[in-house]
């Protein structure tokens, strides 16, 4: 986004990973950023925890276990920050977004 924004590009557009601040608020604002794919750490420890907790009590895990990730666009990013962080969006991207 920066190196676009110093290049005067606005009229480019980015698919990225991760939901972060600075994404979030371009997305909120729809500029630059399209989509993302985010990852779910909350959800994501939790399978870890109930795996481990299987293996303790003789339970067999399977070899390999994945989430999706969850795809965010300028239509759902406030929803999105709350399954994300389980919390609301802070107040500068809820400010930032654009109807």
């Amino acid at each position: 986004m920066a190196a676009a924004r110093a290049a005067g590009r606005q009229d480019l557009k980015i698919a990225t990973e991760d939901l972060g601040k600075n994404v979030a608020i371009a997305l909120a604002k729809d500029e630059l950023v399209v989509g993302l794919g985010a990852q779910v750490p909350f959800d994501q420890g939790v399978t870890e925890a109930r795996l481990a907790a299987g293996a303790l009590i003789g339970k067999e895990a399977p070899a390999y276990v994945a989430l999706s990730a969850l795809p965010v666009d300028h239509s759902n990013v406030l929803e999105a920050w709350k399954q994300v962080y389980h919390e609301d969006a802070p107040k500068d991207i809820q400010d930032s977004y654009k109807q």
